[in-house]
């Protein structure tokens, strides 16, 4: 009996013993890890209206944090955070195509419900980023998406998107002033004042 449990005991130890293989590589096309209850909450794979990335759901399967890159515009990193309802970005951090950083800060609901459910989106209210050139520039904008302060160089490019695809056709046109500016908007846009 002894040596049955000591043959057992070895037999046991040898088999735990042994290394769990290791993968060299994994591929798929989406990966999604769920919470003990098996409600999904974080998904890793592509997105047709943001991109490729990492996107991380509350408890409720909110989307709560988007970090990826996305096609709307180009391929650009980004950062996002999202309320948990009725599910509005709220923060966002992305580089542009250029390599210029940028942080928005958006308003809480403006449209009648989220853009992925038909809506537009909500207003990037107040904007930091820098040019290309290294140039600082903060905007604040009304609810209209009115600028209505901008601090520093406004180098505005207005580009033409096509809907059915979320890509960028082509550009429009370009807006710039001075590095060192302060403008002031009324609600309809009219400058109020401007220095230089």
């Amino acid at each position: 009996m002894l040596v049955g449990t000591l043959g057992i005991t070895g037999l046991l130890a040898a088999t735990t013993a042994r290394p769990v293989p290791v993968a060299d590589e994994i591929r798929t096309k989406r990966l999604v890890v769920v919470d003990g209850q098996g409600r999904d909450r974080v998904l890793l794979g592509e997105d047709l209206f943001r991109g490729i990335g990492l996107r991380v759901l509350d408890a409720s399967g909110t989307l709560r944090v988007v970090l990826g890159v996305k096609h709307l515009v180009g391929d650009t990193p980004y950062l996002a955070l999202i309320d948990q309802s009725p599910g509005w970005v709220r923060f966002s951090v992305e580089l542009a195509d250029d390599g210029s950083p940028s942080l928005e800060l958006f308003s809480p609901v403006v449209r009648d419900k989220p853009l992925l459910d038909g809506g537009g989106p909500n207003v990037a209210r107040a904007q930091l980023s820098l040019g290309a050139d290294g140039s600082p520039v903060l905007y604040l904008r009304d609810q209209n998406r009115t600028p209505r302060v901008v601090l520093g160089r406004m180098n505005l490019t207005v580009t033409e998107i096509d809907t059915s695809n979320l890509r960028e056709i082509r550009e429009i046109g370009k807006l710039q002033t001075p590095v060192s500016s302060l403008r002031i908007y009324d609600h309809d846009g009219k400058v109020l004042f401007k220095a230089p």
